[in-house]
């Protein structure tokens, strides 16, 4: 189930950046087998997660965690709004920016 998840989010994801529900479904085919209608009635489903409205936020907190994983140093980066707490953008790096 989490790989048929991960097939859908690409293709929804290919829809978004603008390439046709049809070329997208045929893109990934081999994977697994999407009609186009189909991807069409998910990427409705799912349209509010991906809607970039611009808003007005009188600040926003940058934070960064890092966080080891075997051998190797990660750094996460989360803007969140300091009024709402809305996460507004993760980030996940292996070098620090500062």
């Amino acid at each position: 189930m989490p790989i048929l998840f991960a097939i859908f989010a690409c293709n929804l994801s290919l829809v978004i950046i603008g390439i046709s529900l049809r070329k997208t479904s045929k893109f990934l085919r081999d994977f697994e087998k999407f009609s186009h209608e189909a991807l069409r009635q998910w990427y409705h489903k799912f349209a509010q997660l991906f809607t970039n409205s611009r808003k007005y936020r009188r600040c926003i907190a940058i934070d960064e965690t890092k966080i080891k994983i075997g051998d190797e140093w990660y750094y996460i980066w989360a803007a969140i709004d300091v009024d709402t707490w809305e996460i507004l953008g993760v980030m996940v790096t292996m070098e620090n920016f500062y």
